[in-house]
Parts: C-alpha cells; sequence; structure tokens
C-alpha cells in the first residue's frame, strides 16, 4: 500500500512537470500610445486579434516590462469580460470603445483568478492591459484617448 502511494505521488508529479507551461517570450506587434493630460504614454505591444490569441492572452508570463501591454482586438462592440487564468502577474484591464477612448478600467486584477473580472460597463471594441497600477501611477481614467499602429 505504501508504496503504491508513493507511486502514485511520484507519477502524478511527473505528469504535472511534464505539461507546466513554458514562459512565453514578449513578441513586439505594435506600438500605442496613450494619451493623458498633455503627455504621451508609448508602450510596444503584442496584438491579440484571433479567438486562439485572445484566450491566451498575457498566460504563463512571470513578469512584463512597465512599457509592454497586450492589445486585445475583437470582432464585435459589445460588452466584454475577463478573467486571470494562468495569468501570474497582476494587472490593469482597460476596455476601450470604438472611439479609442477608455470607458472602463479594473486595476490589480488578482493573478490567477479563475471567476469573471468586472466587464466593460458598455460595448467595447479593444482592451489593453498593462502592468497592475500603472494606470493609476500614469492617471489614467475614463475618457483617456488610445492608439496605435501595427507593425507591418
Amino acid at each position: 500500500m505504501i508504496i503504491g502511494t508513493q507511486l502514485y505521488k511520484a507519477l502524478s508529479h511527473e505528469k504535472v512537470s511534464k505539461y507546466k507551461k513554458a514562459e512565453v517570450p514578449f513578441k513586439k506587434e505594435g506600438e500605442l500610445s496613450i494619451f493623458v493630460q498633455d503627455r504621451e504614454i508609448k508602450l510596444d505591444i503584442e496584438i491579440a486579434n484571433t479567438d486562439i490569441e485572445r484566450a491566451q492572452g498575457l498566460m504563463y508570463r512571470s513578469e512584463m516590462l512597465e512599457n509592454r501591454g497586450m492589445l486585445f482586438i475583437f470582432e464585435v462592440d459589445q460588452v466584454h469580460s475577463f478573467w486571470m487564468k494562468n495569468t501570474r502577474i497582476p494587472l490593469d484591464i482597460l476596455y476601450i470603445n470604438k472611439d479609442k477612448e477608455v470607458i472602463n478600467i479594473v486595476e490589480n486584477a488578482r493573478p490567477k483568478n479563475t471567476k469573471n473580472i468586472p466587464s466593460s460597463d458598455g460595448p467595447c471594441l479593444y482592451v489593453l492591459e498593462i502592468n497592475g497600477g500603472l494606470s493609476s501611477k500614469w492617471n489614467i481614467k475614463k475618457g483617456t484617448k488610445i492608439d496605435w499602429i501595427e507593425k507591418e
């Protein structure tokens, strides 16, 4: 019985380790500007514009530089919600409407939370994820304008 229990534990541990996701590297796909009062904050961004990319998001990242983020682009202008499953870092989630204005901000979304995070509070076409705490540090608020260019 003891041998069987030890064997089960060993095999279970091997299974978990074998399928543990590796760190996902950052891939610059565009540049984004956030216009706050009289200044422009520039970020390098990854773009998630397919169902698979949006589902993956920033999962399996242990860190992200302050000047980086991920922009989610949706086909449908509607209310969107997110979760933090397999996301290892706290994030600020900025919901952005079709006019490229911030309509809602969720600050410091808790890592690995599988519950839905508060939604966009209205239709949005875009969502920007940045490191937790940056929207407050940079004074980003509802109505803040955002624009970007995709890398060719």
